[in-house]
């Protein structure tokens, strides 16, 4: 079961990957990517995963902190609203949606803090 946590963990990775680095790489002239969307969208999914995993398996030894995941959650959960509303937006109206884009990679990197810096 280790095996299955850490593939699991390293598609988690990929997505904070996908979302923050698909940001940097338009920080200057911000708009929504699908690289952006399909980042965002993995650390929902493989949070949920892994938390789960955490929990439900004895043998991994995991003692999952619940406040610091709610709050992970929280603002992974407005991530993947400001990145959706800022592509779904953008394909319709045509207009780069700087503040939209600007917020889902601030609070991209904010979860990353939260990630490395809660002990």
């Amino acid at each position: 079961m280790d095996l299955v946590y850490n593939v699991v963990v390293i598609a988690h990775l990929l997505g904070m990957a996908a979302l923050v680095g698909g940001w940097f790489a338009v920080m200057k002239a911000p708009r929504p990517t699908a690289l952006m969307v399909w980042g965002a969208r993995a650390q929902i999914v493989t949070g949920l995963i892994l938390v789960g995993l955490a929990e439900g398996v004895d043998s991994l030894d995991k003692d999952p902190d619940h406040a610091k995941i709610g709050l992970k959650l929280l603002v992974a959960l407005a991530v993947v609203a400001f990145a959706e509303l800022a592509r779904g937006r953008s394909r319709r109206a045509g207009g780069d949606q700087v503040g939209l884009v600007s917020a889902a990679g601030w609070l991209g990197v904010l979860n990353v803090v939260i990630a490395a810096g809660w002990n």
